[in-house]
Formats: C-alpha cells, sequence, structure tokens
C-alpha cells in the first residue's frame, strides 16, 4: 500500500503542474507497483471485465488489507488456544531396575 500512497503523490505533484496522467494508466501502475504477496489479488482484478477508477482500486485495496490483517490476527488467536495432546511417556532403561520386582 505504501508504494500505491507514493504513486498517488506523484500523480498529485503532477497535476499541480498541469500535467494529466489518464485514469486508467493510473490504476494500471498501482497495481503494477503492488508487491509480489498481493499476486492472488491482482489476478482477481485483472480476470474482472471491470474498468476501475484510482478511487475504486483505493477502496478495493483497503478492505484487502483489513482483510487480510484480521485473518492474521484470527491465526494468532487460535494457535494460542491450542491445547497439544502429547503425553510425555518415561520408561525405564534396563540400568533402572530395582532390586525386588
Amino acid at each position: 500500500m505504501e508504494q500505491v500512497h507514493e504513486l498517488q503523490v506523484m500523480v498529485n505533484k503532477l497535476n499541480l503542474l498541469s500535467i494529466s496522467i489518464p485514469e486508467l494508466f493510473q490504476v494500471g501502475l498501482m497495481i503494477a507497483k503492488l508487491t509480489p504477496s498481493w499476486k492472488d489479488f491482482f489476478k482477481r482484478i485483472m480476470h474482472k471485465c471491470k474498468d476501475y477508477s484510482s478511487d475504486d482500486l483505493m477502496k478495493h485495496l483497503r478492505i484487502e488489507k483489513e482483510t487480510r490483517i484480521r485473518d492474521k490476527r484470527g491465526k494468532v488467536r487460535s494457535s494460542v488456544h491450542h491445547v497439544s495432546s502429547r503425553v510425555l511417556v518415561i520408561r525405564p532403561s534396563m540400568g533402572d531396575k530395582t532390586k525386588g520386582t
């Protein structure tokens, strides 16, 4: 998301200089700037037949990021409540035999 924010800052600076960049080009740049961990999201967006505005894309990116954070928290919580069912069994070795048994 930081990369997308940097791109938005650059686009705004160019707009101040009266240099406009087409909306679809901006969206393409935003998608291209996503890190490899967003590969699945990128594929979903690219396979839809809809043209997204930069605002639409930012909304989808925010939702995806919040979902990933929530999923990550859920995994941490579920591992905290996990109880191991392992039992340690101690068996005497041959040298530990006591007399009379």
